[in-house]
């Protein structure tokens, strides 16, 4: 009798909690539709253009050069990549040069997107 009682009282609660998580999840939904889906799908169309670059070429790194001054004047050269701070484009460099040290050497070699 009273394990079956037990055994009801977990069950009801397993089963509110299941309620409670399945509302969650509709109120998360309905919420990402009303407040931010148009934010998501913007974020989404942006990054498209930084993660498809129209090729690639080889730099040689001079003296004085790092990450950040080299996103700089790639931000400042194409106007597509103006919708994107210079350290989120730094940030994709490193990325792209499977995250090189940030202090780069005279000499050195690394890849640059192309954005025609």
């Amino acid at each position: 009798m009273i394990s079956r009682r037990i055994q009801d009282k977990h069950e009801k609660r397993k089963s509110l909690l299941a309620k409670v998580a399945k509302g969650a999840v509709i109120l998360g939904v309905v919420g990402l539709g009303y407040w931010g889906l148009d934010k998501v799908l913007e974020n989404r169309q942006k990054n498209h253009i930084l993660n498809n670059p129209t090729g690639m070429y080889v730099e040689t790194i001079s003296p004085g050069d790092t990450y950040w001054s080299i996103a700089r004047e790639m931000r400042n050269e194409n106007p597509e990549l103006k919708k994107f701070s210079t350290d989120r484009i730094a940030w994709e460099l490193r990325k792209l040069n499977n995250y090189s040290p940030g202090k780069l050497q005279p000499g050195e070699k690394i890849f640059i997107p192309k954005y025609d």
